[in-house]
């Protein structure tokens, strides 16, 4: 699909302004020294230094080093304005939460959560992923005032140590640039990426496969599935000074030329086949990194392009492209169904493996409605791949 119409008397969150970004050149690296211009050599080479020092650290001694980088930082700069300040304080409870775990690398679950509209739904993602036991922390990206009353209740609310823990980041502009913006400054701080977007649902905790996916790759993103280009609404980022710098690279590419599309600059600037894709303007000396995609016909899908195989191996159920009534119908049947295994301590990928043959009345009626939504996305017909423009 073509996301420049999108771009085009469209809503506001598809638009971009130079003043969205909030972040200044000089922030966008919170560990790089504002003394160095974006971009230059001596930034990224001292941007690379930091990342690699940031990723061979413990998460104790992690916390402790980003604390006094910030505190010289202030002390030779100034005081940090919030935004910035928060993202570093966000990266921190990342390293925290993964001490707590007992998992080596610093790894966030990241979602955008844009407005009103669906901030109801991040209370039931949050109970969702809990019971799907993940081990990494949720950093939600909280675009307006009730996106941000939203995160931070799931944030401040009592939970288990067997719950996700749920980060907020809370930037000041109403734009979808804040997906980038926040991801470039985890990169930068040594923190791993999954993004999903909100109209995903993960039947499975997909961490250990797209990992064990990701062992010879920096980047992974999920494709549309009838076409041969990626779609960002679900991609796994590895931290390293050289990620790090590529997506430094693309933010400036993306600042800089506001009618070019993220999804297209992405796919043709981790090295994927572009076929006849193209973008107008091509960073110079672009960062090579080694991309590759995930399973977009049974792991990862998209219910519109259609699936094949199992339930028992698909990962994550994707609505992309679905009119929203029906993305939230759906959303919804299937954290319903989610809730009613809860007392049961049921996968819901097991539930919707077995449940075939239930009877609609029982307490099963609720996965059972959510088996017939995946079937109906079913198909026994080879998808057609078609080139990307």
């Amino acid at each position: 699909m073509n996301k420049g119409a999108w771009y085009f008397g469209g809503d506001r969150k598809y638009m971009r302004q130079y003043g969205d970004w909030n972040l200044r050149n000089d922030e966008l690296s919170p560990v790089v020294s504002p003394r160095n211009i974006f971009l230059s050599a001596e930034w990224m080479e001292e941007a690379s230094r930091k990342v690699d020092l940031l990723l061979r650290m413990d998460h104790a001694r992690y916390v402790e080093t980003l604390q006094a980088d910030m505190q010289r930082r202030e002390e030779h700069w100034g005081p940090s304005r919030p935004i910035l300040r928060s993202l570093v304080d966000a990266a921190q409870a990342v390293a925290a939460a993964s001490e707590l775990r007992s998992v080596e690398r610093k790894l966030a679950y990241v979602v955008l959560l844009y407005g009103g509209a669906w901030a109801y739904l991040l209370a039931r993602l949050v109970r969702h992923l809990s019971q799907l036991r993940v081990v990494h922390p949720l950093l939600v990206i909280a675009i307006g005032e009730d996106a941000a009353n939203a995160c931070r209740e799931q944030a401040s609310a009592e939970t288990s140590v067997a719950d996700v823990q749920v980060i907020c980041w809370i930037p000041d502009t109403m734009s979808q640039v804040h997906r980038f913006t926040c991801i470039h400054g985890l990169l930068h701080l040594g923190i791993d990426v999954l993004y999903t977007d909100m109209d995903t649902f993960w039947l499975r905790d997909p961490t250990r496969r797209i990992l064990s996916s990701a062992s010879d790759w920096d980047t992974l993103f999920a494709r549309h599935g009838d076409a041969d280009c990626i779609n960002i609404g679900v991609f796994y980022l590895r931290a390293s000074a050289k990620t790090a710098l590529w997506m430094s690279q693309f933010m400036a590419w993306y600042h800089d030329h506001v009618f070019e599309i993220d999804q297209r600059g992405l796919h043709i600037f981790s090295g994927l086949p572009t076929g006849e894709m193209e973008v107008s303007y091509y960073p110079k000396d672009l960062v090579q990194l080694r991309g590759s995609v995930l399973n977009d016909t049974n792991e990862v899908v998209i219910g519109r392009v259609g699936w094949q195989g199992t339930l028992s191996r698909m990962l994550i159920f994707h609505w992309c492209h679905e009119p929203i009534e029906l993305k939230e119908g759906e959303l919804n049947a299937a954290f319903d169904a989610s809730e009613s295994l809860a007392a049961h301590n049921l996968p819901v990928s097991l539930a919707l493996s077995v449940v075939s043959g239930a009877v609609s009345e029982t307490r099963w009626a609720s996965v059972l409605h959510l088996r017939r939504i995946f079937d109906a996305y079913e198909t026994k017909v080879p998808i057609n791949r078609t080139p990307c423009w």
